[in-house]
């Protein structure tokens, strides 16, 4: 699965394979440094950069929008979702058996709100807690939940406190995360570290929307360094919303100095 694929030979070497062909549309980030415009009502910084963005295409991608489309369906149609489970999903560590379990459940528990399995189905719980766009659905849930009014700045993300916190928070959450899924994580770190404004706003605009495609392209734009500053990067939009939040919800619990944005029941 395509987070990000460049020519940059340490970024995502195992998926170029699925870099689309020439014909896809290329979008090239703005023409006069400093500048703004106004896409769907909101302003989004020009940033002028080299680096020329291409969108995804192919079956693939499709299936990605599809299987995030299901997961906001899955958690719209389970209302109130209890904080301490939501916890157990966000906090815990990625990819460790419990956290998966713990996800399999709540989808096991409202299967018939799920699309995308069968309640006459024999996946085992743990299988179908494996899933990166229910965890970012929940993900987005819970940011709209419990931090409406997320602010997350440079002077956060570059602060020595905070960057101290996050990096011993972060060593030993990440020890099961496969390689590369640990460096695309990495990837969408740096770039929220780099623009944690724009990135809050990334993963509250409208999934698909004209001004989530400005938001990504602003982002890739500012954070181009994280990629070895490539002269072309190609990008499936839905997982790196997903990548973008799960580093988002990351840099803010360390900004904030909490275990979890979500707190404790009573």
């Amino acid at each position: 699965m395509t987070l990000l694929v460049t020519g940059h030979a340490n970024v995502a070497a195992a998926q170029t394979a699925a870099a689309p062909r020439s014909a896809e549309p290329q979008i090239t980030v703005g023409d006069s440094e400093g500048q703004e415009i106004v896409v769907e009502g909101e302003r989004v910084p020009v940033i002028k950069t080299p680096t020329k963005i291409v969108l995804a295409g192919g079956a693939a991608m499709i299936d990605n929008r599809i299987a995030l489309d299901k997961a906001q369906i899955f958690v719209h149609c389970l209302g109130d979702i209890d904080p301490g489970v939501l916890r157990e999903i966000l906090d815990g560590p990625p990819n460790k058996a419990s956290t998966q379990y713990a996800q399999g459940l709540l989808v096991s528990k409202h299967i018939g709100c799920h699309l995308g399995y069968s309640p006459l189905s024999f996946d085992d719980v743990k299988s179908r807690g494996d899933s990166m766009f229910d965890r970012g659905a929940l993900l987005e849930y819970a940011l709209e939940r419990y931090a409406p009014d997320l602010l997350l700045t440079a002077a956060d993300t570059h602060d020595p406190a905070v960057r101290r916190r996050f990096n011993e928070r972060e060593a030993p959450r990440n020890r099961w995360r496969l390689p590369v899924d640990y460096r695309h994580f990495e990837i969408a770190l740096c770039m929220v570290r780099e623009a944690p404004e724009l990135s809050v706003r990334l993963v509250k605009s409208p999934v698909n929307s004209e001004l989530h495609r400005r938001l990504q392209a602003a982002i890739i734009g500012i954070g181009r360094i994280c990629l070895g500053s490539p002269k072309k990067v190609v990008v499936d939009a839905t997982a790196f919303r997903i990548w973008i939040g799960d580093a988002v919800w990351r840099w803010a619990e360390a900004a904030r100095d909490v275990d979890s944005l979500i707190p404790l029941p009573d």
